[in-house]
């Protein structure tokens, strides 16, 4: 039940210029800015990352709603300011296959310049499979995913339930550990007492926690 993986490099890419209205800081013009999120052809052509279904954005909190979301590629984000910083944005992969999350510098050295990341993308989710054969090869499907993933989750359950301490330990950290999940539980209050459903949990999380139990030592 391993996840297949395949190698894609996203980019980050800023464009910016100098606007004729007045900067609130003297010395420091005003400038409009815009960030796209793309990925490589094999070429080295960019095309939007369609590999994603949202970005977030968390900018400087001096910002007006430092926060955005965007939902279309190329999750462009125009704004604009006087100053430079660094900030970061996670993106979602399609069907919830997981996220992954890039630092980005704004500078206004160049009027035109790129981040390149190269990161690994899960490509056992078949709508994830088909925009990744539009930048690149993607490994063969190694059997048929429905059947096989629920097949192999009620195996891994039954597993966990007779398991000792450690193995179930190790399971959830895995869960806490995953910036998604992270991400949620930091919004709780930490006097609140929640359930998680393994049905809410990111697909791709659920490949890696089967793949982690079934090739654990069975309990003596």
């Amino acid at each position: 039940m391993s996840i297949l993986y395949v190698n894609r490099t996203v980019r980050i890419k800023t464009t910016q210029n100098i606007i004729s209205e007045k900067s609130p800081v003297e010395g420091l013009p005003l400038r409009q800015w815009q960030v796209n999120v793309l990925i490589l052809g094999p070429n080295g052509d960019e095309s939007p990352a369609y590999i994603f279904e949202k970005c977030i954005y968390r900018l400087h909190p001096t910002f007006r709603n430092p926060i955005r979301t965007k939902i279309e590629a190329p999750f462009a984000l125009e704004e604009k300011g006087w100053g430079e910083f660094t900030f970061s944005i996670s993106c979602f992969f399609l069907r919830g296959a997981g996220e992954v999350e890039f630092l980005h510098e704004l500078t206004f050295q160049d009027e035109v310049y790129y981040l390149d990341f190269n990161i690994k993308v899960p490509c056992h989710v078949p709508e994830l499979r088909r925009v990744l054969e539009l930048t690149g090869p993607v490994p063969e499907a190694v059997a048929p995913a429905d059947l096989t993933y629920k097949t192999d989750m009620e195996k891994w359950i039954q597993k966990l339930l007779a398991s000792d301490e450690e193995l179930a330990t190790n399971v959830v950290n895995k869960i806490m550990h995953h910036p998604a999940v992270a991400r949620e539980v930091e919004r709780k209050p930490l006097d609140e007492c929640f359930v998680v459903d393994l049905r809410q949990l990111p697909e791709s999380l659920l490949w890696d926690i089967g793949d982690y139990i079934l090739n654990e030592p069975p309990v003596k």
